[in-house]
């Protein structure tokens, strides 16, 4: 059978998204966010993927030696509980779906549509994290992701996303968003394509910087359509997609997708860890099967609680402690369900997981939010 190159696949992926009516977000190398607090921008990639070439490529399967996590990680620094918050956003939209009207500050729009549509089957067992110095800094890197066979080619490894630690918290490196993809193609660089249209492509070669907290060019390509209406085409070392910053490139259409294609076929596959392996189980990870299965112990609701807070209202927030970001204020008297979750905080006072219902202006007419409410606020 000849093999489905990388740019069809990326056709079709930007097909997928606009008939499931994904939004997408501006290229200005990577797009940034910002979250409730002033944690930094975070950066989101925009874009989705390309058109088509049939040429034969040889697939590179080779797999590194990757850095380990002991091997960098310092004695009294629990990376794993630091990059908890990541994890909890990540299972809240596994167990309960994507809620349009919250403010997710962690989980990319690729892993969410992929999540929302069922695109991944086994979502506990398909979705895996890593953790890898990738930058050199000394502090392992988070890497979120999953493997596929969209190319026919015996499999592909693609990055949703990666964080590293900053000032004590996850920072989101880059997180791809529903029309843009990550692979990886040496022990540190990336190879990331996107496209809004079939005149607007972007591709190249990419690392994270000294301090892992964003995405530095090596190489980046795009098109894009002229005044004239033709299409032209670009390369600079920068990532800005400025055709008057840019170096002109005398290719076709066909030149440039073998770019692509070669870019795409020598990248390296990616030993995840299943991310259900940190909820003790495996499955689908539907809030059916959670409701289901009594092996996943946290995975939904297990008794009621009040909120009873001297200044008449409780923060709800991202994780257990006063310094995570504040999600709503929670009036006294309101109902919480409690997960059969809890954590101490930096500051040795208990904090419990929660879900939180309320009224909402949208379709449904309420919402429902997760998130850490200290105890000692609740009756």
């Amino acid at each position: 059978m000849k093999r489905k190159s990388f740019a069809t696949f990326m056709i079709c992926i930007f097909a997928a998204a606009l008939f499931a009516g994904c939004s997408s977000l501006p290229i200005s190398q990577a797009e940034k966010t910002e979250p409730e607090k002033k944690q930094e921008e975070v950066k989101e990639d925009s874009a989705d993927n390309t058109k088509a070439k049939k040429k034969k490529k040889t697939h590179k399967k080779d797999k590194d030696e990757w850095t380990s996590l002991e091997e960098n990680a310092s004695a009294d620094t629990d990376y794993e509980a630091v990059y908890e918050p990541v994890f909890t956003e990540i299972f809240d939209i596994i167990d309960y779906g994507y809620n349009i009207d919250r403010e997710y500050k962690y989980a990319s729009g690729d892993l969410t549509r992929k999540i929302d549509t069922g695109e991944i089957n086994n979502l506990l067992d398909e979705i895996g994290y890593r953790y890898e110095d990738i930058s050199g800094d000394g502090v392992p890197e988070l890497l979120i992701g999953y493997n596929a066979d969209y190319l026919n080619n015996g499999g592909e490894s693609y990055i949703s996303a990666i964080y590293t630690i900053k000032n004590g918290k996850p920072f989101t490196s880059f997180a791809c968003s529903d029309r843009s993809g990550y692979m990886r193609m040496d022990d540190s660089h990336f190879f990331y394509t996107g496209n809004i249209d079939a005149n607007f492509s972007v591709m190249g070669k990419n690392h994270l910087s000294k301090d892992g907290t964003e995405i530095e060019w090596d190489d980046c390509y795009f098109k894009d359509e002229k005044e004239d209406g033709t299409v032209g085409y670009y390369h600079n070392k920068t990532g800005i997609i400025e055709a008057k910053e840019s170096e002109k490139m005398n290719i076709s259409d066909e030149d440039y997708y073998e770019i692509m294609d070669d870019c795409a076929y020598s990248c390296i596959m990616i030993e995840w860890t299943p991310i259900g392996s940190l909820k003790g189980g495996s499955g689908s990870g539907d809030k059916a099967d959670a409701e289901e299965g009594s092996d996943e112990e946290g995975t939904i609701p297990q008794y009621l609680l009040y909120v009873k807070a001297p200044d008449g209202y409780a923060n709800l927030r991202t994780g257990p402690g006063t310094e995570y970001d504040i999600i709503c204020r929670i009036p006294n008297g309101d109902e919480l369900e409690v997960y059969r979750e809890d954590a101490i905080s930096k500051t040795g006072k208990k904090w419990l997981k929660v879900a939180y219902w309320r009224e909402a202006d949208n379709e449904d007419g309420y919402e429902w939010l997760t998130g850490w409410i200290a105890e000692s606020q609740l009756e």
